[in-house]
């Protein structure tokens, strides 16, 4: 968290920065446009950018959610808008896979990059009574029955699933959800065995 909010302010100095170029920015409000559903990672970093920023620009930040098409959607909307600073668009890492994989017609190169505001860890989250309690209990499971343990997806492709499946060379079956904040309920609710 420590990280997440350091960069926030550092991204905050960037935006209060390059306001300097313009002496009436911000004239009106700015929205962030965030691809993923409220309650998860993107939308907590999200919403956590809009609040230390607002303070420096002295204006309202409203966050937006747009969901679906693993961030798809949201990032598809935020390449539409305009140019003008006033409509910000958090980017996640599927700006590189969804294009490539045809499910997105906007690059990276329809952004203009402002600063890397997260990095986090992957962690392995199961239910409380999973009868996997550690990573080899999972892999083994995975092994004797290939496509049978439900991963909840919080993305299409899943990068954290891919380099997991290639390096122990298993199949899991990956249900895809809107990010993290429907991944997690859905294995907590036993829906699913693992995110």
């Amino acid at each position: 968290m420590k990280k997440i909010i350091r960069n926030t302010i550092v991204l905050a100095g960037i935006l209060a920065s390059a306001s300097a170029f313009s002496a009436d920015y911000p004239s009106k409000n700015i929205r962030l446009v965030v691809p993923f559903g409220a309650g998860g990672g993107t939308d907590s970093v999200g919403r956590t950018l809009a609040n230390s920023a607002k303070d420096i620009l002295g204006t309202n930040i409203s966050v937006m959610n747009r969901t679906g098409g693993s961030g798809a959607v949201g990032m598809s909307y935020g390449a539409q808008q305009r140019g003008d600073g006033y409509t910000l668009t958090v980017v996640t890492r599927e700006i590189a896979s969804l294009p490539q994989m045809g499910l997105m017609q906007h690059t990276a190169n329809d952004f203009k990059l402002i600063r890397m505001v997260n990095l986090d860890p992957a962690v392995v989250l199961v239910n409380k009574d999973s009868k996997f309690n550690n990573i080899n209990d999972l892999i083994k499971e995975a092994k004797a029955n290939p496509g049978k343990v439900k991963f909840a997806s919080t993305a299409a492709p899943n990068f954290y699933l891919i380099a997991l499946q290639k390096d122990q060379g298993i199949q899991l079956n990956a249900i895809p959800y809107n990010g993290s904040s429907e991944a997690i309920p859905s294995v907590l609710g036993g829906h699913t065995a693992v995110t």
